[in-house]
């Protein structure tokens, strides 16, 4: 398997993955929707809440804003114990305290106090309520390790392939009237010296609207795509790099298939 870093930005990363098939593909983008561990906020404890929405209502908000999720650092709320022999912790605590005075205040995620620095939110500008003149509130939100099969708020993003796309255009066929130009919703087909070519065949949706205008008979051009490399993209929500995701994805694969390798010798053993 071959693999062609296409583009690696802040929380994005684009891939095509050669020698590869839809149930690769599509195992590791389950694997990192559902299976690759951050942190969010699972419990919150009121003091006062002298907003105009119920405590339920701020706290589900609380939950859905993305924190950063330092590798290793934390355990699952099931292991408290081993994280205990290891010095380590299997929660956050963030707290929220604010007032306003004579004018409403918006709440916001920059307001929310970590305890740890590397845990802080993704994004500093999520409003959370608003706060009528005179009023206050003050509480305190555990956030824990948790994955995307047991609540969205714990995927650390967004995955999806799709396969290469191929365009095939027959020159000795096409009379370059550039009817496939203007109907491509795309843009990557244009024409340089009257002649037509393709400018990103990547960015291609493979809706066939070039090869269904095309008024030529056979068809001039064609859209398909291989079936053994895919194009790869994770959109990271910022509890960790795109990197970070696929880095766990793969110890997730790992431990799977070590698991039935240990679960197949061990049946072997008894069977003999």
């Amino acid at each position: 398997m071959d693999v062609e870093v296409l583009k690696n930005e802040q929380n994005v990363l684009k891939f095509r993955w050669h020698n590869t098939n839809s149930s690769l593909a599509n195992a590791l983008r389950r694997v990192i929707i559902s299976e690759v561990s951050t942190l969010a906020i699972e419990d919150v404890i009121f003091f006062e809440n002298g907003s105009p929405m119920s405590d339920e209502q701020i706290a589900h908000i609380l939950a859905m804003i993305p924190l950063t999720s330092p590798r290793g650092k934390y355990f699952p709320p099931d292991k408290c114990e081993e994280a205990e022999k290891e010095r380590k912790k299997c929660r956050v605590v963030l707290t929220l305290e604010a007032r306003a005075e004579k004018e409403p205040l918006w709440i916001t995620s920059s307001m929310l106090i970590s305890e740890d620095e590397e845990v802080k939110p993704v994004n500093p500008n999520i409003r959370i309520t608003k706060l009528p003149p005179g009023r206050s509130i003050k509480l305190e939100a555990h956030a824990v390790l948790g994955k995307g099969k047991t609540h969205a708020k714990f995927q650390p993003g967004i995955a999806y392939y799709k396969f290469q796309p191929v365009i095939k255009i027959d020159y000795k066929q096409c009379t370059a009237c550039s009817i496939c130009v203007t109907s491509c919703p795309r843009g990557i087909l244009k024409m340089e010296n009257n002649k037509i070519v393709v400018v990103n065949p990547d960015e291609c949706s493979l809706c066939a609207l070039c090869s269904d205008k095309c008024p030529t008979r056979p068809k001039a051009i064609e859209a398909s795509y291989l079936k053994d490399t895919v194009i790869f993209t994770i959109e990271s929500n910022g509890n960790m790099s795109p990197i970070e995701i696929v880095d766990e994805a793969i110890s997730v694969f790992k431990e799977k298939f070590n698991n039935v390798k240990l679960k197949v010798l061990g049946a072997e053993k008894v069977a003999k």
